[in-house]
């Protein structure tokens, strides 16, 4: 974060000679930007159709700038662009345990927006709760997460949607490594059936519905179809939900982000496909805006940039910096980002609305009322990665009290399926169709290209 005083987030190499006058200049241009950002109105109080975060632009002040709104746990803050037209307000944990009301945020993705998953659950945790959050069961979840603390639920369901099948496609059978992760005899069977149903347990119960959804889609992909693959889902979304379904895409990415020279091509894509869903209760994130900045912060650190898939890792202690210049301690961070922290405060403020009117309601509260905060914490989660899956409905195992290590009592009673283990790969022999690497290992992808 620069030296100590600086609001540089990348300092500059090289040395100027700065007059007096120039810094004085350039401190009244700064509160001048600062007072124009912060009366933008808040992006959860924008109703109508919104495209201000598919064209995801800002500045990020370091913490030792005196900054009134905005500011995340490690004291940075994120200025929206007048071009963004509005502010990003932050919520503090008290704020999440004194929520009047049932609220329930829903993320939707890969291990990349598990990240924004375990920051928001990290914000609910006091220190001895989260003492061993990074090696829970939940910490590394390829399947179904949920935790629950006073009137929050936070969920996280686990959606590879660059394996999906075309429609016209669905018994194709595609192996990640030696097992089948779709078609065949694989009792899983499609994985866009799969997630279909997923998303429509969704919207069963009116009572459950959640009040903002973070749903990863299929786009920059190579096999991405955006009318069976996203407008689908968001077409399939009940007339009378109030809630906000914010979709992301693969430029979500610490590794490669930036890397696309076609910038303004991209943004117009998510902008033309907002058009065509048409809804205003629907948000498309800029992945590849907000994955611009902050990379050398990312999983791997500055040295090791190209090299972070994630943006989130689990902090170390006395790691961070707050805004007096001192350190903080691990037990106020376990979970370390600057990027899925602020989005999962975009996702808390859409569930909670505009902060004035949400600590009036939070005033006008009951004492009486107060909810149970006992932790809960209910999964399934397989024990290892491959093959990929979704499974609709999964029996849930839960627990109470503070998080424990991963048991291996807890690793041995999930399956991926309920019917038979994974089916091994018919193609082995084939030559391998395309590679990519995940968190714990590199898939190597086969096509199977005859009938088994």
């Amino acid at each position: 974060p620069g030296e100590k005083g600086s609001p540089l987030i990348h300092p500059s190499p090289l040395q100027f000679s700065i007059q007096l006058a120039d810094v004085q200049n350039a401190n009244d241009h700064f509160n001048a930007v600062l007072k124009e950002r912060l009366s933008m109105p808040p992006c959860q109080s924008i109703e109508e159709r919104f495209d201000g975060y598919s064209r995801w632009n800002g500045d990020w002040i370091g913490p030792e700038t005196k900054l009134d709104v905005g500011k995340i746990r490690t004291g940075w803050g994120f200025l929206p662009s007048r071009e963004m037209g509005c502010k990003i307000e932050t919520f503090s944990k008290e704020d999440l345990l004194s929520i009047p009301e049932k609220k329930s945020i829903y993320v939707i993705g890969t291990s990349r927006e598990r990240g924004v998953f375990l920051s928001l659950v990290d914000m609910l945790l006091e220190p001895k709760e989260k003492e061993h959050f990074g090696d829970s069961v939940v910490g590394q979840c390829w399947g179904r997460a949920v935790v629950e603390k006073g009137n929050m639920k936070v969920s996280y369901q686990d959606f590879r949607a660059n394996s999906f099948e075309q429609p016209d496609d669905l018994g194709a059978i595609q192996c990640h490594n030696d097992k089948v992760v779709r078609g065949g005899l694989q009792s899983n069977g499609s994985m866009l059936g799969n997630a279909t149903a997923f998303w429509n347990e969704l919207f069963e119960d009116e009572t459950m519905w959640p009040d903002v959804i973070y749903l990863l889609s299929g786009h920059k992909t190579n096999d991405f179809n955006f009318e069976a693959h996203t407008l689908s889902f968001a077409q399939n979304i009940p007339p009378s939900w109030r809630g906000t379904l914010i979709i992301g895409d693969y430029e979500f990415n610490a590794k490669r982000a930036g890397l696309d020279r076609n910038r303004q091509g991209y943004q117009d894509a998510l902008i033309k496909m907002l058009d065509v869903i048409s809804d205003p209760r629907v948000r498309w994130l800029d992945g590849e805006g907000i994955s611009t900045e902050q990379r050398m912060y990312a999983e791997r650190g500055e040295e090791q940039v190209s090299l972070s898939q994630h943006f989130h890792h689990l902090c170390e202690e006395n790691n961070l910096y707050i805004p007096s210049g001192e350190r903080m301690s691990s037990d106020v961070m376990r979970v370390c980002s600057n990027i899925t922290e602020i989005v999962a405060q975009l996702l808390v403020g859409h569930a909670l609305g505009p902060k004035d009117a949400f600590h009036k309601a939070v005033s006008q509260y009951p004492a009486k009322d107060k909810p149970d905060m006992t932790l809960t914490v209910c999964h399934d989660c397989p024990k290892e990665l491959l093959p990929f899956h979704i499974t609709p409905h999964p029996v849930l195992t839960c627990t109470t009290g503070k998080f424990h290590p991963r048991t291996k009592e807890e690793m041995d009673n999930v399956v991926v399926s309920k019917d038979s283990p994974p089916q091994k790969c018919p193609c082995l022999s084939q030559s391998v169709d395309y590679s990519f690497s995940s968190q714990s290992d590199v898939i190597h992808v086969r096509e199977c290209k005859s009938a088994y």
